[in-house]
C-alpha cells in the first residue's frame, strides 16, 4: 500500500471511529476472529481504480457500520486493519511542511514518515446493503440542535454517558394540511420537545427510535457538518441507513415504540407568562451562590398580581418578586429542583430575550420554551417539561391534610 492524502482531512474522518471502536491493543490476532479484530480497529483500503481510500469500521456490540471515503493519489493498492486511535496520535504529533502527507505499508508497519505503526492482515470488506427507502432529509444543524437538548436532558439526571435517547415522529395536521417533524428526548423527570415544521418525511406512520450509541457518532458528524444535509434511509435487510456526504453510517433497526407525548405537551395550564432572560438568570445566579446542594428546591409563589420567587435554607434566603400582568384568585405555590430548572435555562442561551414559561397546578409540570424561530419556509420550537419537586413543605401540608381527615 501506498498513497497521498491530505493530512488533515485524514484525520478529520479518523474521528468518528474514535467513538465507533475501543481504543485497545491486539495486534496479537492468535486466536482472534476478524469480527472481533473490528471492534478496536478499522480498515483502510486503497484503490488505483478510484484513487480513494475507504475507511471502514464496524462494532459488533453496538452493530453499527461506518463507511467514509477520502480521495487521494494511490500509488499502490492494499487493504490493512488498523487502530484509528493510535493513527490519529501519530498524525497529529508529525509536522509536515505540505498539506499533503505519504503513508506506506512493508509487510509488517504501516510507515508515515518513518514512524511503524503495526497493522493486521485484513482481506474482507464488510458489506454495506444499499439504501432504499428514504425516511426524511433534515440540515445537520436542526439535527445537531435536537442532539443537544438529549445533552440537556442526560445533564438534569447527572448520567455520565453523554447523550441519552431520541425518538423521531413525524406529524401530520389534517386540518391545516401542517407538516411537523419531532424530536424527542426523555428521562425520567423531564422532558424535551424540538420541532421543525414543512420538513418533508415519512414518519407520519412510524417512528425512528435511535439510542446513545449511534447519537454519539451523529453529535460528532453534526458538530463538524452543520450547514450540511443527512438523510436517512430503510435498507434492503430493514436496517437504518445515514448519509451525509462522504459518510455513510448503517445501525440495526430498533423496534419499539414510544409513548405518545403530545398530549402532554397540549395540555392547558392556568399560568402562562414571558419572563426576561435577563431577570431569571440574574435571580437564579444570586440563588446558585447560596446553593451548596443539587437538591435544593426553589418556589414559584403566585399571588394576586405577583410571582414571587424564593429560595431559602438554614443560613440564608434569596426572594424576588415579578409584577405579573393578570391576578391569580387563590395562591398557588409550585415547587422544582433548582439545578434541573437553571440546567434547561442555560440551554437555551443568554442571547434569547424572553423565556415562555406554563405554569400549572402544583401537580403538574412546568413546560419551559422560547418563542418560536423561522429558518427559511421552517419554523422551529424547542421545549422542556420538568416534573415539580417534592418539597418539605408540600410533604408536611399533605401530612396536615391527611390528619384533619
Amino acid at each position: 500500500m501506498r498513497f497521498l492524502v491530505n493530512r488533515k482531512e485524514f484525520i478529520n474522518r479518523l474521528d468518528i471511529f474514535l467513538g465507533l471502536v475501543d481504543n485497545k491493543d491486539n495486534i496479537d490476532t492468535k486466536g482472534i476472529t476478524n469480527h472481533f479484530v473490528l471492534d478496536s480497529n478499522i480498515i483502510l483500503y486503497a484503490s488505483i481504480e478510484n484513487n480513494n481510500i475507504n475507511l471502514v469500521g464496524a462494532n459488533s456490540k453496538t452493530q453499527i457500520s461506518v463507511i467514509t471515503i477520502l480521495d487521494a493519489t494511490v500509488t499502490k493498492e492494499g487493504k490493512l486493519a488498523i487502530n484509528p486511535h493510535l493513527l490519529k496520535q501519530i498524525l497529529n504529533e508529525i509536522k509536515s511542511p505540505e498539506d499533503s502527507i505519504e503513508i506506506k505499508s512493508d509487510k509488517v508497519f504501516l510507515i508515515i514518515q518513518g514512524v511503524k505503526l503495526r497493522y493486521i492482515k485484513y482481506d474482507t470488506i464488510p458489506s454495506f446493503p444499499k439504501a432504499t427507502d428514504i425516511l426524511l432529509t433534515v440540515k445537520c444543524d436542526f439535527l445537531k440542535q435536537a442532539l443537544d437538548s438529549c445533552v440537556v436532558i442526560n445533564e438534569i439526571e447527572e448520567k455520565m454517558s453523554i447523550l441519552n435517547n431520541l425518538c423521531i415522529f413525524g406529524y401530520m395536521n389534517n386540518n391545516s394540511q401542517e407538516n411537523k417533524l419531532f424530536f424527542c428526548s426523555s428521562a425520567r423527570t423531564s422532558i424535551s420537545l424540538f420541532s421543525i415544521t414543512n420538513i418533508e418525511n415519512n414518519l407520519n406512520s412510524g417512528q425512528l427510535l435511535l439510542n446513545k450509541n449511534i447519537l454519539t457518532l451523529l453529535f460528532i458528524l453534526c458538530t463538524k457538518y452543520k450547514d450540511n444535509n443527512i438523510s436517512i434511509y430503510k435498507t434492503e435487510k430493514n436496517k437504518i441507513a445515514f448519509l451525509l456526504d462522504d459518510y455513510y453510517i448503517l445501525m440495526n433497526n430498533i423496534y419499539g415504540e414510544y409513548p405518545d407525548i403530545l398530549p402532554l405537551f397540549n395540555t392547558k395550564n392556568i399560568f402562562l407568562l414571558q419572563l426576561s432572560t435577563d431577570i431569571i438568570l440574574s435571580i437564579f445566579k444570586k440563588i446558585s451562590i447560596l446553593n451548596k446542594k443539587n437538591a435544593a428546591i426553589v418556589e414559584f409563589v403566585f399571588d394576586k398580581n405577583i410571582l414571587n420567587i424564593l429560595f431559602k435554607n438554614s443560613i440564608s434566603e434569596v426572594s424576588e418578586d415579578i409584577e405579573l400582568p393578570f391576578s391569580v384568585l387563590q395562591k398557588t405555590e409550585i415547587s422544582f429542583n433548582y439545578l434541573k430548572l437553571l440546567t434547561i435555562l442555560n440551554s437555551f442561551g443568554k442571547d434569547d430575550p424572553v423565556f415562555n414559561f406554563s405554569f400549572g397546578e402544583s401537580s403538574k409540570p412546568l413546560f419551559v420554551s422560547l418563542p418560536s424561530i423561522v429558518s427559511g419556509d421552517s419554523v422551529i420550537s424547542k421545549q422542556h417539561i420538568i416534573i415539580p419537586a417534592r418539597s418539605q413543605k408540600n410533604e408536611n401540608q399533605k401530612e396536615s391534610s391527611n390528619l384533619s381527615v
